[in-house]
């Protein structure tokens, strides 16, 4: 469950030459990755690290935050391939990546305010207390440093909320609302700051997937609403929900009021043909990239996904990739004629 160590005889697949510019860019569409100075993430349990490297049940209660594949820090690329891990090679100062197992009110949580089972609504809380998180800490310089943020919600909302709501179809405006809302706190109170907006993926994938006997139950007690017997009927109309809840995710992140000079929302799709890894090309799942329960994931695969997550911020708007690849198979470089994180401004 664990990705394999690279050797140190293997150098990190990009350049850092070129990595970081000589002084601060002014502009949000001429950020290097070494220019990212604090890192920060909002969302649920995949962003939380929830058990990661579970072995047994009990341990998917564990946070395992510096895992995780958009804000973990813990050791570096070779054992643990994140975000922060990559970034981390071209700054080696970055500021704000979870340290290790703990639960947000720990300080070795840093600046991840994910928590298990966050619905939609509990954005606009988890980004004040983000905002405050970054405004409050002596090692950031709040209005020069730039900062970047992702986030990820979504699969709490169809697995145990929307199919008991009397209106399953509110809730997508609800979404809405509650997207354009943290996206408006982030660019009137965090300067200087990119966000990766991932989309939702569609659920539907993991209830195709053919999984060993003991997952059943908890699919049922994680997921009650696309594999409980009582919501059987209402499954067509969640796979529509969860369509047009991806296209909000992409058409908010979009919106031009959230494009300017010192602050951009970009949306990574990698998410949206999202795939698992089957075992021997069949349906059955490949185990190893799954945690305990069948539900979350495993370290493994956590860590290709930060690979996918990576691969799309360095790929220009409108050609971005929305599936994914196995661990190190594609891993994108900034290269000398194209050496910024890519916006709608710079695609």
């Amino acid at each position: 469950k664990l990705q394999e160590v690279v050797p140190d005889s293997i150098p990190f697949p990009c350049s850092l030459k070129n990595g970081r510019s000589p002084k601060k860019p002014k502009s949000v569409h001429k950020l290097k990755p070494g220019d990212v100075d604090v890192i920060g993430a909002i969302g649920d349990s995949l962003t939380v690290g929830s058990g990661l490297t579970s072995t047994n049940i009990l341990e998917i209660l564990l946070e395992e935050r510096g895992k995780s594949f958009t804000i973990g820090g813990e050791r570096s690329w070779r054992e643990y391939l994140t975000l922060p891990n990559i970034l981390k090679m071209f700054n080696p100062n970055l500021i704000g990546y979870s340290l290790k197992t703990s639960l947000s009110i720990e300080r070795e949580s840093q600046f991840n305010v994910a928590e298990v089972g966050a619905l939609s609504e509990h954005m606009p809380y988890m980004t004040k207390v983000l905002i405050h998180r970054i405004r409050s800490d002596r090692r950031v310089n709040f209005n020069e440093d730039w900062k970047m943020v992702t986030m990820y919600i979504g699969s709490n909302d169809f697995c145990s909320n929307i199919c008991y709501l009397e209106n399953p179809e509110a809730s997508l405006e609800r979404h809405k609302n509650d997207l354009i809302e943290v996206l408006r706190l982030f660019r009137d109170n965090l300067p200087r700051t990119i966000v990766n907006l991932i989309p939702l993926a569609h659920l539907q994938i993991l209830v195709n997937l053919k999984v060993k006997p003991s997952c059943d139950i908890y699919h049922r007690v994680e997921c009650p609403c696309l594999f409980g017997l009582p919501f059987e009927s209402r499954k067509s109309l969640l796979y529509d929900l969860m369509n047009r809840w991806q296209k909000i995710d992409v058409e908010v992140g979009d919106n031009p009021e959230f494009d300017l000079d010192d602050f951009t929302v970009v949306v990574q799709p990698f998410t949206l043909n999202f795939t698992f890894p089957t075992a021997s090309g069949g349906r059955e799942i490949d185990h190893s990239y799954l945690a305990e329960d069948c539900f979350h994931f495993s370290q493994k695969f956590n860590a290709k996904v930060a690979n996918d997550l990576w691969n799309n911020i360095m790929e220009p708007v409108g050609r971005k990739s929305r599936d994914g690849n196995d661990l190190f198979k594609k891993f994108n470089c900034p290269t000398d004629a194209r050496p910024y994180i890519f916006t709608k401004r710079n695609s």
